[in-house]
């Protein structure tokens, strides 16, 4: 289990950033410096799983697949991932300009749900475009791959535990939403308690936090993970202060039984576990 989020979580009006004892990008890194508008004079082939990995929106920034096929739920869902595709490229410009000599950016994306019923995607994006720190943002989009849509988590899961949705915007394009449920924050206190002694320095600095505030107005993203069978459930959000205090729960579809989720997304997780379907690094590793 992850016990805590190696990279930190942070999705606001801005990008989050990285803990006060890292250091702006070096020239050791390979800076930033080509960008990759035109398409590749090869046709990408989907794998098995119907994704097409498409060549990097930047050097080392990794472009989000696409599906393969011609349906209208299809072309939903592929006409998002050019857009959110587009927001990052005009991004990476920007970042240049910014952050001039060290400017730096890779994005990895994963796909820990690859259908059939549903299409989930993680992203992580690490950056620097000048100021006084790096930055890191971690976000996931679940699509339904029956409507296109992404999905309304409040139709999937009882309403305590989603409500209230908040939506966020600008993260480089991706709007989606994230539960402040006080009733998920309650599962979340219990889980990390419980697997203390998992990490007990991790627990000594944190411990306060989970036991006795709301983690500085804590917000949960979600997403599907067919490889732990369960859904996924990421703190972000978090002040600076509490950063390090981030977690990635996974709550098992026998979880999901006994609060009362759908049918329909326990099934298509026990579906895509046994499947396999999931697909982990999809381009963009440093």
């Amino acid at each position: 289990m992850w016990r805590h989020l190696t990279v930190i979580s942070l999705l606001v009006m801005t990008v989050g950033c990285k803990p006060e004892t890292e250091t702006a990008a070096s020239a050791e890194v390979a800076p930033v410096r080509e960008t990759a508008d035109a398409p590749s004079p090869r046709a990408p082939v989907p794998g098995a799983d119907g994704l097409t990995v498409l060549p990097a929106v930047a050097k080392g920034i990794a472009a989000l697949p696409r599906l393969a096929g011609d349906t209208a739920a299809t072309r939903v869902i592929n006409a998002d991932l050019e857009r959110m595709d587009a927001a990052v490229r005009q991004a990476v410009r920007e970042c240049l300009t910014d952050g001039g000599e060290y400017a730096d950016w890779y994005r990895s994306v994963d796909a820990p749900m690859t259908g059939p019923r549903f299409l989930s995607l993680t992203v992580l994006d690490e950056l620097y475009c000048g100021g006084p720190h790096p930055d890191n943002v971690r976000m996931a989009v679940t699509y339904d791959n029956r409507s296109g849509k992404r999905v309304n988590w409040a139709d999937l899961m009882p309403a305590p535990f989603v409500q209230p949705l908040e939506p966020m915007t600008d993260v480089f394009g991706t709007e989606f939403s994230v539960s402040k449920s006080p009733a998920l924050l309650a599962w979340v206190r219990e889980r990390v308690s419980a697997v203390s002694a998992e990490d007990p320095e991790w627990w000594a600095d944190c411990e306060d936090q989970y036991r006795y505030h709301d983690i500085g107005g804590v917000r949960f993203m979600l997403h599907i993970d067919a490889e732990h069978e369960a859904l996924a459930v990421e703190t972000v959000g978090l002040p600076r202060v509490v950063m390090a205090c981030g977690t990635m729960e996974y709550m098992s579809v026998a979880e999901l039984e006994r609060i009362g989720a759908a049918p329909e997304l326990i099934e298509a997780i026990r579906t895509a576990h046994r499947a396999g379907a999931w697909r982990n690094n999809l381009g963009g590793k440093r």
